[in-house]
This record gives structure tokens, C-alpha cells and sequence, in this order.
């Protein structure tokens, strides 16, 4: 997703008018409990745990952190579930594979989920909840609304953010159903977190966090499986298609087209050296072609050229590897 210089900077603004105050008043105002800080610690540790180790299905990276949010929002109220889910940003930072061109995306993503933890909780709260409780229907019914209404509030302000940038938003995509199938995977979870936590105490990070963190690292170790498995299948197909065609703008027309589903990519292109001129033969960017035209030097000098002259494919693991020669688009 690329954004304009303007909208980055509204959002860090954004992020400095409201996030900081709107946590100290959290912090003065919001209903809370008296936090018991060694527990408060062990479900931060549990929820960074869960960060750090995502799974993947379909393109789609799982962050299934709410499960310990939800525990923490009904024992401690809103400061502590959004200091917690402030903090568990750093591993989803990593993930992104954040630097200084698109940090904006983990402020508006912490400016998000500033609203998100805020909003939620205000309703909650005015629909009668009341923290540390123990009935089990007032936790079944306030511990859902607000695990749904976390889901539903997140994806509209990511609507609400590609309407403003210009993109052609849908709402109901498949992230979307993949963020509902994971709500139904971490509300039994977060409710059963925060029950057991109230009776046994710290006993519950054993019973209850050890287990879901193996359960995520082998659906991530399934899921990669299968990625591998599609790919490969995907690959073998199109290698028959590609032998059914006879001239090299099919050829090339097809090739571009099939690695854009392949690959949750941002942008391909096909850079040729037609008779001593480099010229860029087809282009993709955010899913839409591009026709795009530069000088030969300067194609001849960045990562493009390069790699032609080399002859062997080349790959680079970090942007560091490649950035102080990156190609003119």
C-alpha cells in the first residue's frame, strides 16, 4: 500500500493529539481494579509469546493476541488491556518488517488499536459490565460483545483508512473471514483464561498457555506445509500452460498474471535488455498493470542491471541488501 507524504504525516499527528493523552485518561478515568502486577506480567508475557510466534493461512498472517487481551480487559478494565496491546506491537512491528518507509503502518496500527481497546470497553462498560466479575452469563455475554465488537470496529477503521488513501476498499474480504474464524478460536480461550486465572491463580498460564502456544506453532508448521505443497502444485500447472503457449507476449503475459495470485506480492515487473536498451516489459503494482518507461542508465544501474549481468538469479533477504541500488519504480 502506498500512501502520500501528507497522509503519513496526518496520521503521525494523529497518533501524537490522541494517543498519549487519551492513555493518561485512560489511565485517571476508566473503570479499573486494583492490577496485581505479577499477574498483570505473566498475561503480557503470554500475549508477546503469542505475537511472536503468528501462523499463516491463505496469505493471511494470524495474530491471535485477543484471547489474553479479553482475559485482561474483564479483570483490569481498558488501561491495562491497551498498555498490553500497545506492547505486543513490537513483535507484530518485526513481522512487517517495519523500517523507516513504512513505519507509519505500525502507528496507524497502534492509533487503531488505541480506538479499538477504548471504544470497546466504553460500551461494555455502558451496556453494565462490571470488572472481576464471576457470573457466568454477565462474562459469556459482555466477554462476546466485546471480543465481536473488537473485530468488527478493527476492520472498519482499516476500511476507513484505505477510503482516505484513495484505495478501492472492500469491507467484507478474506481477511475479514479469517479474523471471524479466529474469533471463534480465541473467545473460548480468553473466557477460559480469565475464569481460571480468578479460581487457581497463576496455575492457569500452565494449564492454559503452554497449550495454546504449541497448538499455534504446529498449526504454523501445518499451515507452512501446506503452502509449500500449493505452491509447488501451482507451479507444476503453470509449466503446462506456460509449454501451451507459443509467442513470448503470451508467454510473458501469462507468467506476470500467474505469479501475482501465486505470491502475496506488492509489485513484479520484467526488466529485458532488448538490443543493448533495458526497457521494462510488463509491470504490476498493487494488483493493477503498469505501463512504465525509464532510461536505459538508469535501469542499467540499479538492481535490475545488475543482477542481468550477473547471469544467476539473485536473492536478498533484507531491504539493507539491495536498497542503496533500488530500481527507478
Amino acid at each position: 500500500m502506498n500512501i502520500s507524504n501528507k497522509a503519513k504525516k496526518n496520521i503521525y499527528i494523529l497518533w501524537l493529539l490522541l494517543v498519549p493523552l487519551g492513555t493518561y485518561l485512560a489511565y485517571e478515568y476508566a473503570p479499573t481494579r486494583q492490577i496485581d502486577w505479577g499477574t498483570l506480567s505473566l498475561l503480557i508475557l503470554l500475549g508477546l509469546l503469542t505475537t511472536i510466534f503468528p501462523f499463516f493461512i491463505s496469505g493471511t498472517t494470524m495474530f491471535l493476541v485477543q484471547w489474553v487481551t479479553l482475559a485482561i480487559f474483564l479483570n483490569y478494565g481498558i488501561f491495562a488491556e491497551l498498555l498490553v496491546m500497545q506492547l505486543c506491537l513490537i513483535p507484530i512491528a518485526y513481522h512487517m518488517k517495519t523500517n523507516r518507509e513504512n513505519v507509519y503502518r505500525i502507528v496507524y496500527s497502534s492509533f487503531m488499536f488505541f480506538l479499538v481497546s477504548i471504544l470497546c470497553g466504553t460500551i461494555v462498560h455502558v451496556l453494565g459490565f462490571e470488572l472481576g466479575s464471576l457470573v457466568v452469563k454477565d462474562i459469556l455475554i459482555y466477554g462476546s460483545i466485546y471480543a465481536s465488537l473488537y473485530v468488527l470496529l478493527n476492520h472498519l477503521f482499516l476500511y476507513v483508512r484505505d477510503v482516505v488513501t484513495g484505495l478501492k476498499p472492500k469491507f467484507l474480504t478474506k481477511d475479514f473471514g479469517w479474523d471471524l474464524i479466529g474469533l471463534l478460536m480465541t473467545l473460548p480461550f480468553g473466557l477460559s483464561l480469565y475464569f481460571l486465572q480468578s479460581y487457581v491463580g497463576t496455575s492457569a498460564f500452565w494449564l492454559l498457555g503452554i497449550p495454546f502456544i504449541l497448538i499455534t506453532i504446529l498449526i504454523r508448521l501445518y499451515s507452512d506445509s501446506e503452502k509449500v505443497n500449493s505452491d509447488l502444485n501451482k507451479a507444476s500447472e503453470f509449466g503446462h500452460e506456460l509449454a501451451e503457449r507459443m509467442t513470448s507476449k503470451e508467454i510473458i503475459d501469462m507468467f506476470i498474471e500467474r505469479i501475482a495470485n501465486m505470491f502475496p506480492i506488492d509489485a513484479a515487473y520484467i526488466v529485458d535488455d532488448l538490443y543493448g536498451s533495458f526497457e521494462i516489459l510488463r509491470a504490476i503494482e498493487d494488483g493493477e498493470n503498469k505501463d512504465l518507461h525509464f532510461a536505459h542508465e538508469e535501469l542499467e544501474q540499479s538492481l535490475a542491471g545488475i543482477v542481468y549481468e550477473k547471469g544467476v538469479p539473485t536473492l536478498y533477504n533484507k531491504q539493507s541488501e539491495w536498497i542503496h541500488i533500488k530500481p527507478p519504480f
